[in-house]
């Protein structure tokens, strides 16, 4: 009986010891290769076996590739990626109504992690998106960022008009109404 409690034992300390080491493994952000960067806030990306995967950033609304600063915000989310060997993390937070996926999006270039979204909010191309706050773990960060981006006139901060994407797209729907 004590030989079998003692396997037991040894038995249960070896398969917790094992579970935690691959805890680190199972549980740190995915790694994504990025296909192509459609605009200032939205990714393809390919996952490890091979699925293609459209993701949308979380937090932040970047202007469209027609509106002024859409094609900045767009070269300058391609060069955040260039220079992490266009390689991301994303943290999914949601989906939206066109299957893409809602995330924070991460790069490590050398031992710094960036979260794309700030980046693009410090370099002025890409507005809070508040509609959607309450989805955004790094609300605060966000608002922070913005703010120092208003305070420096940089990019859509720079502008009198700035026009946000969100009313940019309405302006543009309802156009297309008046024509058909």
């Amino acid at each position: 009986m004590k030989i079998t409690q003692k396997l037991l034992l040894w038995l249960s300390t070896a398969i917790i010891i094992f579970s935690l080491i691959g805890c680190q493994f199972l549980f740190r952000p995915a790694q994504y290769s990025v296909r192509r960067v459609s605009d200032g806030d939205t990714l393809t990306v390919v996952d490890a076996k091979g699925a293609v995967i459209h993701v949308r950033f979380a937090c932040i609304d970047a202007p469209e590739k027609s509106q002024a600063l859409g094609q900045q915000s767009k070269k300058n989310l391609e060069r955040l990626i260039t220079e992490a060997t266009n390689r991301v993390f994303l943290d999914i937070v949601d989906e939206d109504q066109y299957g893409r996926k809602i995330a924070l999006v991460r790069t490590k270039h050398g031992k710094e992690n960036r979260l794309l979204q700030l980046e693009q909010i410090k370099a002025g191309l890409a507005w809070p998106y508040e509609q959607y706050a309450s989805n955004c773990p790094v609300w605060n960060s966000v608002k922070n960022a913005t703010q120092i981006a208003k305070i420096k006139r940089i990019g859509i901060w720079s502008k009198r008009n700035s026009m946000p994407p969100w009313e940019f797209r309405k302006q543009q729907r309802q156009k297309r109404e008046r024509v058909s």
